[in-house]
């Protein structure tokens, strides 16, 4: 399980909607679902900033900067009003 802060959003063509999150406790997964006010959605990849990111599967606390998290079917409105909140992602389903 993953605790931590919404810190931004990105849509990007071709790819879809990444989060940066600041990653506060715990760690999380490709699968794994991330939760952000009211709504729920599958991690689908995971990027870094500065890191070359082909093939990360898995995150944990204490990576900096923020990490991206690419979400399946999110888009920009409905995550850019949470930006500042807590947001947190939790075991491997399907969302």
């Amino acid at each position: 399980m993953m605790v931590g802060t919404l810190v931004d959003v990105f849509e990007i063509s071709g790819r879809g909607c990444v989060v940066l999150v600041e990653i506060e406790e715990g760690a999380c997964k490709v699968g794994d679902v991330f939760a952000a006010g009211s709504g729920r959605w599958a991690i689908s990849g995971i990027e870094m900033i500065n890191y070359r990111a082909e093939g990360l599967e898995r995150i944990r606390a204490g990576w900096k900067p923020p990490t991206g998290l690419l979400l399946r079917g999110a888009t920009k409105d409905e995550l850019t009003p949470l930006i500042g909140q807590r947001c947190g992602a939790s075991l491997e389903a399907e969302a």
